[in-house]
């Protein structure tokens, strides 16, 4: 099987559509199809279908991705390996969710800096970093849970509560909500994270409540700044790490509309890692240890 034409496939269901993929890769669309047609051709089976909301995977499709990345992943492991057996450096590469919060990020410049001087650190974003395990790394920071398959160490970083919130300008200029039906008629941003549907807002008595949001993104720190300038109420923490404008938000229906949102650490098993940056990421490990829930999985 040709495993580029599985990155494609992979690109395409990361974009939502052969038009999105083509457009990320630099390539045209004709030349896209025709190696997911060959693709198709080879595992002689249809592999996905377009509709008006993007691209959905048969069955079968679902089977070949799952799998494709699992062989992307051994595939890059094993280059990797033999590319450090003649390189003389080697370089930290790290993968981010979008949003992030940047002092996490630079806190962890700090930690690194502190205990290994001479490293270099190449950090990517990714909407959905879990959909991308195909790629090399050595350490990748992501919403939601774990991957369910593949072997792992997985940590619980930071748990934040998130609430509807707004700000002052918004409640003079548009009231306070008084119930969870009356968010109905206000401005709403949401946050669209792995294993979250940003068109529903979680009830804490159970269930959810259908939204309609007038603006939908991964970014949360984005969503939390126009939250800031009175764009509209966001469902989001009411302490966020850092943000550049001061600005103040406030909670909304606090005791009726509530969800969490888990940051963990993923990285693979030292055995999988760069021989040259094993001691490397077990100290980050080690240093993130006395603050977080450490989830060992293997599957």
């Amino acid at each position: 099987m040709d495993l580029e034409n599985v990155r494609l496939l992979l690109e395409v269901i990361e974009r939502g559509s052969v038009h999105g993929a083509a457009r990320q890769l630099r390539v045209s669309r004709s030349m896209l199809r025709r190696r997911l047609e060959a693709l198709e051709a080879e595992t002689g089976c249809e592999l996905f279908v377009a509709n008006a909301s993007g691209v959905v995977l048969t069955p079968s499709g679902a089977v070949i991705a799952d799998e494709g990345r699992a062989l992307l992943e051994q595939s890059a492991r094993m280059l990797a390996t033999a590319k450090a057996a003649q390189q003389p450096s080697a370089a930290l590469r790290i993968v981010v969710p979008i949003g992030m919060p940047d002092v996490v990020r630079v806190e962890l410049l700090q930690a690194l800096r502190a205990t290994s001087p001479g490293v270099r650190v190449h950090e990517r974003e990714r909407a959905d970093p879990l959909s991308h395990l195909h790629e090399p790394f050595e350490l990748m920071f992501h919403f939601g849970a774990p991957p369910s398959y593949g072997t792992w160490f997985s940590r619980v970083l930071h748990r934040v509560r998130l609430v509807p919130l707004a700000s002052q300008a918004y409640l003079d200029a548009r009231g306070r909500p008084s119930s969870v039906d009356a968010l109905r008629e206000h401005l709403l941003l949401s946050w669209r994270r792995p294993g979250a549907d940003p068109l529903a807002w979680p009830r804490l008595a159970g269930g959810s409540m259908p939204v309609e949001p007038v603006f939908v993104s991964d970014n949360p720190q984005l969503l939390h700044r126009a939250a800031q300038r009175g764009l509209g109420i966001l469902l989001g923490s009411p302490a966020p790490f850092s943000y550049a404008e001061p600005t103040p938000l406030f909670p909304v229906l606090e005791d009726a509309i509530a969800d969490e949102a888990a940051i963990r650490l993923l990285s693979p098993l030292p055995v999988n890692v760069d021989p040259r940056m094993r001691a490397v990421v077990q100290g980050v490990l080690d240093f993130l240890d006395s603050n977080a829930v450490l989830e060992h999985r293997s599957a």
